[in-house]
């Protein structure tokens, strides 16, 4: 709705008037006794200063900071023998009402065209001096400007009609309504997409408990982005702005729900919501550049706490966000809190987290996008006493960096789960640059991790003062739960720890890739338990110790290359059983891969593998067919092409795919033939003339029965896929790498 059209508004008052006096038509209907007139209402002048709540002593869990104003700290339940009484007095009449007729500024607008014949014509000029006209109903919405409206659950708003209250031109008339009537009933305050409270001249608004007798035992919802008068429509990308005024909503014994809102610049906390055994509900918020918290949320008892839609708080003095429940869960989608406490004077105070989540005895649950970059202090701080903690595409990057003391902070993100509560990170989880820790994750249950980046954390500190990549510790706990790593998770260039895991169950770490550490690439100790610790797959070097490793269990490596450590591997207790292993610390990384690799064709006997000339040896059979057998592979190694077709195959092929080629590898040693390799062999097949790429596969034959070979399959015993179905240089060749010997069919489907 334009505002052009408001400039016009005396006018329009006049004109109403002389249209009353030319035209003597009653507006009652016929045989009606006309109204006495109504008693004057003496005006209630709202206080100057902002009601305060009250200040119970510290709520458990609360952060420790200096003295808040009283309106900023947690509220205690107020005493029924506290609770406001009714005003026996007349309610203030909104400021239209009270208006004289010889003030057309101050006339309630829709109450006057609401007293014109429907058949008067009413003009309106708009913001190019065009006569609008529009019936009496379309005129009283347009002309009435940003109308804060308070309406009962379930009724569409409208000026005065169903229960709802009149519409006012500010917030603080409404408040001052809401304070007189006292609403005995759940509500909805509606604010216009178009308000911006810089206007009203405040410092802000308080709804405290403490000055209703029964509207704050009912839920309240504050909806911001509002269409405006008749609808319930809501423009959520177009909120209602809170401009240098915070929000407080303190001491409600009942939901609070605060949506489509943006609150920028408050000389305090930003928005403020205290409840009592009550649920607290954030929808499309955003706090910013406020001289304290962003959010302060808290609520005792069973009261949960969620941030739904897509919630900002960023650029905030103290905190982004901070909410407590006692035993609620906290649960948010898409929440972002950045840029927060970047000021020195607060770090010696503990200020400067992103967002701090807090529950003694619930659950909390992050889901979609949720970042915390760039904090002076912590990212993300999230603890519950019991409960678990489930986070989906966590990034906390740049918060505190190159700080040098630990404790002035610099952590992307503490994860805290008391008892056997689990903490789960799902999606991708990225922790770079962070002043001291990148990722820290502490419980009694089970920490599982997928796609875990930490790097470069306290590259200024040095190893004494921090540069821990990830820190996972879950060694007590009566279960034995385990520390799961999957997916891709690589550490780079953490001074002291790329990965520090201490357990009381097992460990399993998939596609490990860390360097640049100088005292431990992979630190892992779970060595309270018999339990044991696995790699599968991994690239540790340039570290002071690779892997340091202290368990009494079986310590695995499948497939772990060791490059250019001072120490590759330091093992403590335990059985190691390693498959695929590459290990040449100090080799020149200018001279990797330089020897040529040897070309043999393949026949009846076995050929050497001679790593001292060369890089590698390929085995090459008459029709084309190929297996490459790098270096450190030694001894020998024979390919024996399939002459028989697939009559000479141990199994039938499964049921759909044609028979192309097949070979059989093998590698000797003293001992024997070897079935695991320590790295990967590449099988090469020639693409038969005239078949589909998109058709074909390779197939092992596991003694029982064909297996198709995919991209990180791991079979029994160690065996391991790297790739499968990929292309030659050349395009000629359809090819797969192993870490084991055996028969391999091409075939198509």
């Amino acid at each position: 709705m334009s505002k052009s059209k408001f400039v016009f508004l005396p006018l329009l008052m006049v004109t109403v008037l002389l249209i009353q006096m030319m035209s003597p038509i009653s507006a009652l209907a016929d045989g009606e006794t006309p109204p006495e007139p109504s008693e004057s209402t003496e005006q209630v002048t709202p206080p100057d200063e902002p009601v305060e709540g009250t200040a119970g002593g510290e709520t458990a869990g609360a952060p420790a900071e200096e003295a808040l104003p009283a309106d900023e700290a947690a509220g205690r339940r107020k005493p029924e023998s506290d609770k406001a009484t009714p005003k026996s007095e007349a309610p203030p009449a909104p400021p239209a009402q009270r208006a004289s007729a010889g003030d057309p500024d101050d006339l309630n607008v829709g109450e006057a065209l609401g007293q014109i014949r429907v058949e008067t014509e009413v003009m309106v000029l708009d913001g190019g001096g065009e006569i609008e006209p529009l019936a009496t109903e379309e005129a009283a919405e347009i002309v009435v400007a940003a109308d804060p409206i308070w309406c009962p659950d379930g009724i569409t708003p409208k000026d005065g009609l169903g229960g709802c209250s009149p519409s006012y031109t500010t917030l603080t008339d409404l408040v001052s309504w809401l304070q007189a009537n006292d609403p005995d009933q759940a509500g909805t305050i509606w604010i216009e997409k178009t308000y911006d409270s810089e206007a009203e001249g405040v410092d802000g608004f308080i709804l405290s408990g403490y000055d209703f007798a029964n509207f704050d035992t009912h839920a309240l919802t504050i909806q911001g982005g509002w269409q405006g008068l008749g609808s319930t429509s809501v423009a959520s990308s177009d909120p209602s702005t809170f401009t240098g005024d915070y929000l407080l909503i303190v001491d409600w014994n009942a939901p609070v729900t605060v949506k489509d809102i943006l609150v920028d610049g408050s000389n305090r906390i930003g928005l403020q919501v205290v409840t009592h055994d009550s649920d607290i509900i954030l929808a499309n918020v955003t706090s910013i550049n406020n001289d304290r918290y962003g959010a302060y949320l808290l609520t005792d008892a069973s009261g949960g706490i969620s941030l739904n839609q897509e919630n900002t708080f960023s650029d905030n003095q103290y905190y982004g966000l901070y909410a407590y429940t006692e035993d609620g869960d906290i649960s948010a989608h898409n929440l972002s809190a950045s840029n927060n406490g970047n000021d020195d004077v607060y770090y010696y105070y503990g200020f400067g987290q992103g967002a701090v989540l807090s529950t003694e005895r619930g659950d909390i649950t992050l889901t979609g996008d949720n970042t915390f970059n760039g904090n002076g202090y912590f990212g993300l701080e999230a603890y519950t006493s019991s409960g678990n903690i489930t986070i989906n595409n966590l990034t906390a990057n740049d918060n505190r960096p190159g700080q040098v003391y630990y404790f002035y902070g610099g952590y992307g993100a503490d994860l805290l789960a008391g008892g056997e509560g689990g903490i789960t990170l799902t999606g991708d989880n990225t922790f770079n640059n962070n002043g001291y820790v990148g990722l820290s994750a502490t419980t009694g249950g089970s920490i599982a991790i997928n796609n875990l980046e930490a790097s470069f954390n306290g590259t200024e500190n040095g190893y004494y003062y921090g540069g821990y990549g990830a820190y996972l510790y879950n060694p007590y706990g009566s279960n034995n739960k385990e520390v799961t790593l999957t997916g891709t998770n690589t550490f780079e260039g953490n001074p002291s720890y790329g990965l520090l895991i201490y357990s009381s169950g097992n460990i399993s770490v998939s596609n490990l890739n860390v360097s640049g550490s100088e005292y431990y690439g992979a630190y892992f100790d779970n060595s309270s338990v018999t339990k044991d610790i696995t790699i599968q797959i991994g690239d540790i070097h340039d570290n002071g110790t690779g892997l340091w490793s202290s368990q009494n269990g079986t310590l695995t490596l499948n497939c772990v290359h060791f490059v250019d450590n001072t120490q590759d591997l330091q093992q403590n207790g335990g059985t190691l059983v390693a498959y695929c292993i590459v290990s040449n610390p100090g080799q020149d990384k200018e001279d990797k891969g330089t020897k040529p690799v040897l070309v043999v064709e393949a026949g009846v006997d076995a050929v050497e593998l001679n790593c001292d000339l060369y890089s590698g040896t390929r085995l090459v059979l008459p029709s084309g067919d190929s297996a490459t057998f790098p270096c450190p592979i030694r001894e020998t190694a024979q390919l024996t092409g399939n002459t028989g077709g697939e009559k000479d195959l141990p199994g039938d092929l499964p049921e759909g795919t044609t028979f192309q080629s097949a070979f059989t590898i093998a590698v000797n040693e003293d001992d024997g033939t070897r079935e695991n390799l320590s790295t990967y062999t590449t099988l090469s097949f020639v693409i038969p003339e005239g078949v589909d790429v998109d058709s074909l596969a390779i197939l092992y034959w596991d003694g029982e029965a064909w297996v198709e070979l995919s991209d990180g399959l791991i079979l029994e015993d160690g065996k391991v896929v790297g790739q499968a179905g990929f292309l030659s240089a050349d395009g000629t060749s359809f090819q797969a790498t192993v870490t084991f010997t055996g028969i391999f069919v091409l075939v198509s489907k």
